[in-house]
């Protein structure tokens, strides 16, 4: 089985939050794009909370470019990242990761001083953040979200709600 490998963080010296995913799927990886698959609920999730102006009905695949999307992010303090750098797997699914090895998390909060709060996007990206056995700093706030992926069996609404709660409290 093929080795393959996460992508850079997306991150600068305003991010106070940090949203950790397990690994891109296919699609993010081959086009190197965070939350690629038009199904998954990211994007719209983010456009809602950091756009005030953003149309309550406008799906997001429909909106801006990838880099428009990421500076939306930045100027909003919202870092994104994956806790797996590289595993094997095959297909999309997490629950098909083998031996992951793990992002240097620690470093990337010393680097990163202002991040105070991290989410997971889901129970996955948690449950392997425990097994990585990373000690960061207590004062962070952690917090497993609700998935965002499109086999998650919550609520848009409960997500969207969940995840603007989290981020902007």
């Amino acid at each position: 089985m093929e080795r393959i490998k996460s992508m850079p963080a997306i991150a600068d010296k305003r991010s106070r939050v940090l949203i950790l995913g397990t690994m891109p799927g296919k699609e993010s990886l081959e086009y190197k794009e965070y939350y690629r698959h038009v199904d998954n609920l990211f994007w719209d999730i983010m456009l809602r909370i950091c756009d005030k102006d953003w149309p309550m009905f406008e799906d997001a695949s429909q909106g801006p470019d990838y880099d428009t999307k990421v500076k939306l992010l930045l100027d909003n303090g919202i870092a994104l990242w994956n806790i797996v750098e590289s595993c094997e797997r095959e297909g999309n699914s997490d629950d098909k990761i083998k031996n992951p090895q793990f992002n240097d998390l620690e470093t990337f909060i010393l680097d990163h001083p202002n991040i105070s709060k991290i989410g997971f996007n889901g129970k996955k990206v948690s449950n392997s953040f425990k097994a990585s056995k990373m000690s960061l700093s207590p004062d962070i706030i952690f917090k497993t979200l609700y998935s965002t992926s499109p086999s998650s069996p919550v609520n848009s609404f409960s997500i969207l709600k969940q995840w603007y709660e989290y981020i902007r409290k």
